[in-house]
């Protein structure tokens, strides 16, 4: 077999992993654990070093959906079944390393062949008779329930449920160290167990890998401050229909400060990972005076200082946001290079003197006239030859992708006076109104994009 580990660039195994979900049938991959098995082959897959030589996929219907969960390799075209997370660790070093199949969760091809016939003859009946009834496609049935997983996991983030559960409770324990009544405790533990997000065995309930690491107060990686900010989205979203209705949205007044704590955890998270990327996008050669607009918790503004050293920047937000940043700045070494100025960006002066200016995650907050006028004040800001930075949600065109994008739209609507995404079309034509010239779109890795250009 060939060595897995060489250094050719393109993939000689794939690995595929059924994860088909169906809304009218128990029998399906993703009701079986499927999941799991995918995101446990990854794992042992980088942990024996066979990547980039092998790649683990998810795909859809294989046609096998009792024999489930279903994995198949590629080149061989071998089919296994039934696969448990178990499995997975012999598939990977039997298969993936030493090139020997392992036979007991080998499919036989004739059957293989039967049992697809039969399951493609099944299910074209079922369609065709549910088309002829006038069934409401699973699509549709799908996106109509999928809010109902989403509120369970928000409900347990919002109860702090995963801390609970620890390393292991009981119905009764959990319940107590929640405060919650026990019979609704048990049903929303068994719900979430069946979402894969907690493991039950003997009436002990135990955190997943991913919920006792991410979902735990207090470990390292600790994301349910961020993931708070969910359950306050949850909120807003609610009112989707009168913001429809009315055209704006129905919450308005100062907002709520965990919810404005939960946004900036949340965000902050998010740019750490996304700023260096972003920042290596730019070709930049000296920045040396950077002034980052409503830079929240200030991870862009980081970013771009780590890129160079001799810069330094100021930062500004309203108050109760610098107020919070100053712990991530803080945390972060760089209090020494940061000035923080509370503020309203829209109102009060933006300083001059800049070479750089970024505007991450805020002209999306705005409507359009407001966004001319900031992006003109920007203008007058920088210096010569100085640089806006744009990064934010870009639409298409006829703004119907990227998806992310299109549907954040409406997040704007039941949470902001005004705001929306827009396209690079009309970033473009605000950014030379206000004077800039040679503006460009450059694609990052994530929801977001960078528009920038540069002053005369």
């Amino acid at each position: 077999m060939t060595d897995p580990t060489d250094s050719h660039p393109a993939p000689l195994i794939h690995v595929f992993v059924c994860t088909q979900q169906k809304l009218e049938d128990k029998a399906y991959c993703a009701n079986q654990g499927a999941e799991e098995v995918r995101l446990q082959l990854r794992r042992q897959v980088a942990r024996t070093g066979l990547e980039p030589r092998v790649e683990v996929t998810p795909c859809g219907c294989l046609g096998l959906c009792r024999r489930g969960p279903v994995v198949v390799v590629y080149p061989e075209g071998i089919w296994y079944g039934g696969v448990t997370v178990d499995d997975v660790d012999e598939i990977v070093q039997s298969h993936l390393v030493q090139g020997k199949v392992v036979q007991r969760l080998t499919l036989d091809p004739d059957q293989l062949r039967q049992e697809m016939r039969g399951e493609r003859a099944r299910t074209a009946a079922q369609e065709s008779a549910h088309e002829e009834a006038g069934v409401v496609p699973e699509r549709l049935r799908r996106l109509a329930v999928d809010f109902q997983a989403s509120r369970a996991l928000l409900t347990a983030v919002e109860l702090d449920l995963f801390t609970a559960v620890g390393d292991g409770a009981s119905t009764t324990e959990a319940a107590d160290r929640m405060g919650t009544a026990a019979r609704a405790t048990e049903m929303l533990l068994n719900s979430l167990t069946a979402l894969g997000l907690l493991d039950k065995q003997d009436g002990i309930y135990t955190n997943t890998a991913d919920t006792g690491r991410f979902l735990r107060r207090g470990l390292p990686d600790d994301a349910r401050a961020a993931m708070m900010n969910r359950v306050h989205m949850w909120d807003s979203w609610s009112t989707l229909t009168e913001s429809i209705r009315e055209g704006s949205p129905l919450q308005t007044g100062a907002a709520n400060p965990s919810a404005t704590h939960a946004y900036l955890a949340a965000t902050h998270r998010i740019a750490n990972l996304a700023a260096p990327n972003m920042v290596a996008s730019l070709d930049l050669p000296r920045v040396r005076n950077v002034l980052d607009v409503g830079g929240g918790s200030g991870a862009y503004t980081m970013s771009f200082l780590k890129a160079f050293p001799e810069a330094r920047a100021t930062l500004m937000d309203l108050p109760p946001v610098i107020h919070m940043a100053t712990r991530y700045i803080r945390e972060g070494g760089m209090e020494q290079r940061i000035t923080l100025r509370p503020g309203d960006f829209m109102l009060d002066p933006l300083g001059s003197g800049y070479d750089l200016v970024l505007l991450s995650y805020v002209m999306h907050l705005n409507p359009p006239e407001a966004n001319r006028r900031l992006l003109a004040k920007v203008f007058a800001a920088l210096e010569p030859g100085g640089r806006v930075v744009i990064n934010d949600y870009v639409l298409n065109r006829d703004k119907t992708l990227p998806r992310a994008a299109a549907v954040y739209a409406l997040h704007m609507l039941v949470s902001t006076q005004g705001g929306n995404v827009y396209s690079y079309d009309e970033y473009a034509s605000w950014l030379e109104a206000a004077g800039f010239v040679d503006s460009e779109k450059i694609n990052l890795l994530g929801p977001t994009d960078v528009v920038a250009a540069h002053r005369p």
